[in-house]
């Protein structure tokens, strides 16, 4: 890749203004390294109301992966307290993590247990073709 390292000028006209301009230096043929600071992204602080919960479980089942759909359960589980929602389908908190993680593989009797617990709906509806 080939870059071009600006500078910039500074200097004072005899009135006093201030001005400046860019100086294309010289091109570079070199590898230049950019270091970021990078943070992992917890979808489950994202979710700001009900319907941001929902609209993220109906974006995992129109997908129609079984993993993705787990992990999106997850996720939610996650924002509205996991171990809240174990109480309230009987399964046990470690388990339910475990099951809703992206290597997860829960049962369909799970799934349906924690969109209950939730507090959201499962529905269908003809598909577009």
């Amino acid at each position: 890749m080939r870059y071009t390292l600006l500078r910039s000028e500074t200097w004072q006209t005899k009135a006093g203004i201030k001005k400046s301009k860019l100086i294309a230096k010289e091109n570079l043929e070199e590898k230049m390294t950019i270091k970021l600071k990078t943070h992992a992204l917890d979808t489950a602080e994202s979710f700001e109301t009900e319907e941001d919960m929902a609209a993220y479980l109906d974006a995992a089942l129109e997908d129609g992966d079984p993993a993705l759909l787990g992990a999106a359960l997850g996720d939610i589980a996650r924002a509205k307290c996991m171990t809240q929602i174990a109480r309230n389908t009987g399964l046990g908190r470690e388990s339910q993590y475990k099951a809703l993680s992206p290597d997860g593989n829960p049962e369909f009797a799970a799934i349906l247990k924690v969109i209950n617990a939730l507090g959201l709906k499962l529905h269908a509806s003809t598909a577009v073709v």
